[in-house]
């Protein structure tokens, strides 16, 4: 018999050990059973192991119906695929409220045939995206916490804080890379975080957040940073209103003013040195863009507005000696600007302006060349 010297034995239990890492440092894919078991059960998954924190739970063809599972105790997933069930799927949480934390994995709905909504709150404990294939729908109508910044992709819809505003306590921030993210809502005066978050919101890609609330009394407060990394809309729904966001960024902002938005205010805070371009785009029913009384010289000094929809126009708040500063002016016809201490061209560029102009004294003053 051959003895193995310390050395040997030593090495073999090296690559052991290394073979035990590598093989822990993926992430398992757990599929879930065909039942709606609390999810910290071992019957809740087909091979009896209940995900953690380094497993991607997966709803798959293995699941046959709708399935309405409880997160009876707070724990930790890697993510979540949605892969081909039988139905849609809803998870709650108990009467004590547990919450689910989501990894690096975030959420894959890319090539789900079915929606899913989150009754109990989740904490994105890293960076993640959350992906949502064409036609489906992602629902977070629980609190979300953490400090991940959510990345949404795909051209399916996701509804943040849908059923009430949650999200005051989400630090991580909201990047919008495709399609739409919305809020049912009732708004009643609440600032933005409370559907997005307190940090950076981030629009790129053509991605759009949208406003959806019917309500009498919708009014809400834009309180976050915006950052225009490429194209993006934000769309006023019914009883909105625009705030004060702070501006960065060259992208292409769209405000899109729909059905029957109250009066979106601009106000100086927003547009000082942010040298992008904004086009308003309105419904049938046209739309008014109001400039705040605090409006100082300069305030939009550096920036290109274009009225791209008929019967939108732009009035201030109140009457005021202060001169607005547009860097660019251009619209189609049917708009309007109330060029009473106006001033117009100081991004010394040609534009052309189809609309009218409004006001005591209606034709402002101009430092470009602008054709009517």
């Amino acid at each position: 018999m051959k003895n193995l010297k310390p050395r040997t034995i030593l090495k073999a239990a090296l690559a052991c050990s290394v073979a035990a890492f590598a093989a822990s440092s993926y992430a398992a894919d757990i599929i879930k059973a065909d039942n709606s078991d609390n999810l910290t059960s071992t019957t809740s998954w087909f091979s009896g192991a209940v995900p953690t924190s380094s497993d991607v739970a997966v709803w798959d063809s293995t699941v046959t119906g709708a399935t309405t599972p409880i997160l009876d105790v707070s724990t930790n997933w890697a993510g979540i695929r949605v892969a081909g069930p039988g139905g849609s799927i809803t998870i709650n949480s108990n009467t004590t409220v547990q919450v689910l934390g989501l990894g690096a994995s975030g959420i894959d709905m890319s090539a789900a045939t079915v929606d899913l909504t989150f009754l109990q709150p989740l904490s994105n404990l890293v960076n993640q995206t959350w992906s949502v294939g064409s036609g489906r729908n992602l629902n977070q109508n629980g609190p979300l916490y953490g400090n991940g910044r959510l990345t949404k992709v795909g051209p399916g819809l996701l509804l943040m804080a849908n059923a009430a505003l949650v999200n005051s306590n989400f630090a991580g921030g909201l990047t919008i890379a495709e399609a739409s993210v919305q809020s049912s809502a009732g708004f009643n005066g609440a600032g933005v975080n409370a559907i997005i978050g307190t940090n950076t919101l981030i629009l790129t890609n053509g991605g759009r957040l949208r406003f959806q609330n019917g309500g009498s009394s919708g009014s809400i407060n834009f309180n976050v940073p915006l950052q225009m990394d490429g194209a993006g809309t934000i769309s006023f729904r019914a009883n909105s209103s625009w705030g004060s966001p702070p501006i960065t960024g060259s992208g292409v902002l769209t405000l899109d003013i729909n059905n029957g938005a109250t009066v979106p205010t601009l106000t100086p805070s927003s547009f000082t040195n942010w040298n992008g371009h904004m086009i308003v785009t309105a419904g049938s029913g046209g739309a008014s863009l109001r400039l705040a009384t605090g409006f100082l010289n300069h305030s939009m000094t550096n920036m290109w507005l274009e009225l791209a929809s008929p019967s939108i126009g732009v009035n201030r708040q109140a009457a005021s000696a202060t001169v607005v500063e547009i860097g660019t002016l251009s619209g189609v016809a049917g708009t309007s600007l109330n060029g009473q201490n106006a001033r117009v061209g100081w991004r010394n560029e040609d534009s052309t302006f189809a609309g009218i102009f409004t006001g005591a004294n209606g034709l402002p003053r101009l430092a470009q060349e602008l054709s009517l």
